[in-house]
């Protein structure tokens, strides 16, 4: 939960540009009063999706998708749930390949006195771009 406190009191709007969203406030307009700001914002914002969350006094213009507070927690239900099955099917597919993938990662031929580290730290990305967000 988000929250946004020492507004000026006065009607924001809540938007995400990213995607055209308009996240309608919990009296389910499209304004928020800086009072339900303060209470708070439910937001679902998945990992590795860019996610912009814009405050303005003024309506924004480019809006193709609105969201409730109601939807917001049945999105992130449906997507826990989601998250859930993957992880199963991911452990599954652990336990199949686990014994295969050990074998096949032992390096058994490599000998042990003609290896030796590198450090890479140097020359390495430290940081991480998703280009492509939910691809």
């Amino acid at each position: 939960m988000i929250t946004l406190n020492d507004l000026q009191s006065g009607n924001y709007y809540l938007s995400n540009p990213v995607n055209d969203n308009l996240y309608l406030s919990p009296s389910n307009k499209d304004f928020w009063t800086d009072q339900e700001l303060a209470k708070g914002i439910t937001l679902f914002i998945p990992a590795q999706e860019r996610v912009l969350l814009l405050v303005t006094t003024t309506k924004p213009t480019k809006i193709s998708i609105t969201e409730n507070q109601k939807q917001m927690a049945e999105v992130f239900r449906n997507r826990r749930t989601q998250d859930e099955q993957e992880l199963q099917k991911a452990t599954e597919r652990k336990k199949i390949s686990g014994p295969e993938y050990i074998k096949r990662n032992k390096y058994l031929d490599a000998v042990a006195d003609k290896c030796f580290p590198i450090d890479i730290s140097r020359v390495c990305n430290m940081g991480f771009e998703d280009d492509v967000a939910g691809n």
